[in-house]
This record gives C-alpha cells, structure tokens and sequence, in this order.
C-alpha cells in the first residue's frame, strides 16, 4: 500500500499516518501476546520507517504518541459505554462488542507496555 501512495504523490509532496505497533524489544512470548490484542498492522515484520524507505520516501519521522492515544482510547471507550444504547441501536450488537473488545484489548496492551500508537510522516523527494 505504501508504495501505492508513494506513486499518486507528486514530488516533494507529504504522507502522514497513525499506526499501532507493537513495542521495540519484546521477547517472543510478549510479541505473540501484542500480535493478539493489537489490530493486524501489529503483525508487521519491519518497523515503519524502514518500510516507508523501502516504498521510496525520504525525511521519514515516526513520532510516538502513546501517551495521548491511551488517555483517547480510555476516553472513547467510557463515552461509548455511557451511550451504549443508542450506539447499539445504530451499530446493532455483534459490532457494538466487537468495537468495544478491541479498545478493551489495545488499552490493555498499551497499559501492559506491548503496544505503542505511532505518528509517521514522510516526503516524496
């Protein structure tokens, strides 16, 4: 996909993304652990920046914003909850607890230290 974006940007122009990965230094038991409560990107088997070099993009700056995605996550997940009702009614009840299981798996994968939230940014040169 990176590769997709790098051709429809023309020159000199920008990519931004947010991304949850799984934590630098994890031994393999904790990485299976982060693979299992993190979304599919997590399985990635190189980091960010070395992907967005390999897809042809240059000034490649990956900014952890762990701390603030936790404090939203925590946020979004209680005000779903508080109108659980009406987000029931419009989502129905197999979307409803699949969205709240997966904030509930990530928020505990980043309080455990096995997930991280990442800003990547990139030019085409």
């Amino acid at each position: 996909m990176l590769r997709a974006c790098r051709r429809l940007l023309r020159s000199g122009g920008s990519i931004a993304y947010t991304t949850i990965v799984a934590a630098a230094g994890l031994d393999d038991a904790r990485r299976r652990e982060a693979i299992r409560l993190g979304p599919p990107a997590v399985e990635a088997t190189a980091p960010d920046d070395v992907l967005m070099e390999r897809a042809g993009f240059v000034e490649i700056d990956v900014t952890d914003v762990t701390p603030s995605f936790l404090d939203t996550a925590r946020a979004w997940s209680s005000e779903f909850s508080r109108h659980e009702s009406g987000v029931k009614e419009v989502l129905g009840e197999p979307e409803w607890e699949e969205r709240q299981g997966s904030r509930a798996r990530i928020i505990t994968g980043i309080r455990d230290g096995l997930l991280r939230r990442v800003l990547v940014s990139a030019r085409v040169p």
